[in-house]
């Protein structure tokens, strides 16, 4: 209940989310490598970020004069969640279509011709959202 306490957890919460946008990044070089897809995304990401920088006071501000000092909180925590899930989803769906790409012996890597487009937008979607939480 001091600032020291407060800016102590900040500090670790940057800390913590530095490395997301190294591997965020690996990620979209990874997954959209057509033709200005990788610099398209990547404005996409900042954008998300950037949004959720400027609206997110508002909101957390909005929430604690509805809901009192936890509400943010809890808010945050579930989105999170959420995006932890989606998250999973993805890489589940990548690892199925990694093992029947094995199976039939055709090349489904990220960025190749015969890649999912649902691959594409599951991965934007979770780039988004955790850019949006940061």
């Amino acid at each position: 209940h001091n600032v020291a306490g407060w800016l102590c957890w900040r500090a670790i919460q940057g800390l913590a989310t530095a490395p997301i946008y190294t591997s965020i990044s690996t990620r979209l070089a990874r997954t959209f490598t057509g033709e200005g897809e990788f610099h398209r995304v990547m404005g996409l990401q900042e954008t998300c970020g950037n949004v959720g920088v400027t609206v997110g006071p508002l909101l957390g501000g909005m929430l604690f004069q509805y809901g009192g000092f936890s509400l943010p909180f809890i808010i945050s925590a579930a989105l999170h969640l959420l995006f932890v899930g989606v998250s999973l989803i993805s890489l589940l769906c990548r690892e199925k279509e990694s093992k029947d790409t094995k199976e039939d012996g055709h090349s489904l890597e990220a960025g190749s011709e015969g890649s999912k487009p649902h691959e594409s937008t599951a991965s934007t979607v979770t780039i988004c959202s955790v850019a949006t939480l940061q």
